[in-house]
């Protein structure tokens, strides 16, 4: 009896069937390509954010391990003129 309801719901309003705003099978929406866009960019989102992270670790291997080979970067700072003073 639920199912006999149901159909007959479809078949009395088959606009409503029509109203799925991302699957695009009722030609060509203002609405449909944001939702598109919508999902690609929230189905791509995490790949993203892990791959990142993952490559973010990854070069932070390659250059503790570079370091412990070369031993630890040094910068030898010079101090800055004040202000006022000569340049030379």
């Amino acid at each position: 009896m639920r199912y006999v309801f149901l159909v007959l719901s479809c078949l009395a309003s088959p606009s409503r069937l029509l109203a799925c705003s991302v699957c695009g099978v009722y030609g060509e929406d203002v609405s449909n390509t944001p939702f598109l866009q919508g999902t690609a960019l929230l189905s791509l989102m995490p790949l993203i954010v892990i791959g990142g992270t993952v490559y973010y670790i990854y070069r932070r291997h390659k250059r503790l391990q570079a370091e412990d080979v070369a031993g630890p970067i040094t910068v030898q700072a010079r101090p800055l003129p004040r202000l006022g003073a000569d340049p030379r």
